[in-house]
């Protein structure tokens, strides 16, 4: 990763001092395609921080979105149990035969692929994008958002420190949470950006 700031511009400016506090960093191919990197004044919307206007000359071609299951459903008790049970038949209808052969080794193998394939036609539905989802979000922000909707029913119920402690605490973890998965997809995708720049 490189700043692609020139070095020593400003981005803040404050209580008579001045900083570079805001910085762009850029994989080594969003470098190469870098045309412009500094402060905009006419962006400017009051904010101590200046607007930091960065601009690619990039070249790209947009891709057919490649269809893909939602594998998130596992994360559901009651759908990782059915797969599992099914799972479970379908070892014991293939059993355990004596294989002699390389030939016998791929029947064996082809009629095990096919069996997980039909749980998975079965069990785990195409996932339909939204345009409004979050990357970050999993079972473990789903789930602590959940509390603290429990938690907020329960205080306007029964208004009282206990509740409202209660509360509080699960707000907290909501946040915590919430910061926590954003930060780890974030750090992923900076990863898949060094392998690849078109991850950027």
């Amino acid at each position: 990763m490189e700043v692609a700031l020139p070095e020593g511009t400003v981005t803040w400016r404050g209580r008579g001092l001045k900083s570079a506090i805001d910085l762009v960093f850029t994989t080594e191919g969003a470098t190469n395609a870098l045309r412009n990197c500094g402060p905009r004044a006419d962006l400017q919307y009051g904010s101590d921080h200046l607007p930091v206007y960065t601009e690619f000359e990039w070249s790209w071609e947009s891709q057919t979105p490649v269809q893909r299951r939602a594998w998130k459903m596992l994360e559901d008790k009651g759908v990782a149990t059915n797969v599992r049970n099914r799972a479970q038949q379908l070892r014991l209808s293939l059993g355990l035969p004596q294989i002699r052969s390389a030939g016998e080794a791929d029947e064996y193998l082809g009629q095990m692929l096919d069996g997980f394939q039909a749980i998975v036609q079965e069990c785990i539905p195409w996932a339909k994008p939204s345009s409004k989802a979050r990357s970050f979000w999993n079972s473990a922000c789903r789930d602590t958002m959940q509390r603290a909707k429990r938690e907020l029913k329960a205080y306007y119920r029964c208004r009282n420190t206990e509740t409202r402690e209660t509360l509080r605490e699960a707000e907290r973890a909501k946040v915590a949470t919430i910061r926590r998965e954003k930060t780890l997809c974030f750090r992923g995708a900076i990863h898949q950006a060094l392998e690849d720049p078109r991850g950027v």
